[in-house]
């Protein structure tokens, strides 16, 4: 039986919301008072370079932040494992078997997995290995982690 598994960022987007301006902020004043102490004395001067990095910062945190935060694909459970479908790709099948780590942050779910050795043919080791994160609710993320579990091979 196949499960569709809803992501929301939305706790995501507003820590970000918080973190980013605070962080700004606190570099600026930062580097606005380091300049001072170095002989900077003009205030005009402090203020326009304060506001120009601050701008700059922003920007920068905010690009960053939209490529953490942006859904990178479409997630659904079955019984043999995740289905992961990229933007305008078809459905991989990732079993739970291949499966090697996942991990509840409390935000997101992270999911690490290796390809099958039969689709490793002529390919560095690094290539093999792939890591999402999936943006769920905690006891979403913690059923997932149980279902995974569940399907490990138990050890003799």
């Amino acid at each position: 039986m196949e499960r569709t598994i809803h992501q929301d960022a939305r706790p995501v987007r507003k820590l970000f919301a918080v973190s980013i301006p605070a962080s700004v902020i606190v570099v600026t004043v930062a580097l606005m008072g380091f300049v001072y102490w170095q002989g900077q004395k003009d205030i005009g001067l402090l203020l326009q370079g304060g506001a120009v990095l601050a701008l700059t910062l922003m920007m920068l945190f905010g690009m960053v932040a939209f490529v953490v935060i942006r859904p990178r694909a479409q997630w659904a459970a079955k019984d043999d494992g995740l289905i992961r479908t990229k933007p305008g790709g078809e459905p991989q099948l990732i079993r739970w078997d291949q499966i090697y780590k996942m991990k509840n942050t409390g935000l997101m779910l992270v999911i690490r997995w290796r390809d099958d050795a039969t689709e490793a043919a002529n390919r560095p080791a690094s290539a093999l290995e792939h890591r999402d994160n999936l943006f769920v609710a905690t006891n979403e993320a913690d059923e997932l982690i149980s279902s995974w579990r569940r399907h490990l091979p138990s050890e003799a």
